[in-house]
């Protein structure tokens, strides 16, 4: 039997569409916060209806680029930029 635990803050709720975005054992949870609603803003704009898991697991690692740039000062390449923007 799968033993899955998921963490009631770890759910969003988008338009109706619950999605489990991990909080990372060293983030707070304002930057947690952050990353989801990054996540959930991509997602608006993309429409919920094309993503998948592996377009969802691209925008997690996205998140994690974003929150490095803006909390440490990170740089990456313009490609990489372009995809965070707003």
């Amino acid at each position: 039997m799968n033993n899955l635990s998921i963490d009631v803050s770890d759910v969003f709720e988008l338009d109706g569409t619950y999605y489990v975005i991990k909080k990372e054992s060293y983030e707070s949870r304002e930057i947690h916060a952050e990353r989801a609603f990054f996540i959930l803003n991509k997602i608006k704009k993309i429409g919920k209806e094309i993503i998948n898991d592996t377009e969802l697991n691209k925008l997690i690692i996205l998140s994690k680029i974003t929150a490095n740039v803006k909390l440490y000062g990170c740089a990456y390449s313009d490609n990489i930029m372009s995809l965070i923007k707003d």
